[in-house]
């Protein structure tokens, strides 16, 4: 499952989750997305699902 949080104010708010397939991952990518990825702005997040679910 790849999830994305709104992070403020030290809480974590889910915005969206996908089914994601961590086999067509490398396992570097797999422990990256395990430690987590910060966008900037919705569309660099926009970009993140895009690649790592299509």
């Amino acid at each position: 499952m790849l999830c994305a949080y709104r992070v403020h104010g030290g809480q974590k708010e889910l915005i969206r989750s996908e089914n994601a397939q961590p086999m067509l991952m490398s396992e570097a990518e797999v422990h990256t997305l395990e430690r987590g990825i910060y966008a900037d702005s919705f569309e660099d997040l926009c970009l993140y699902f895009e690649s790592y679910l299509s």
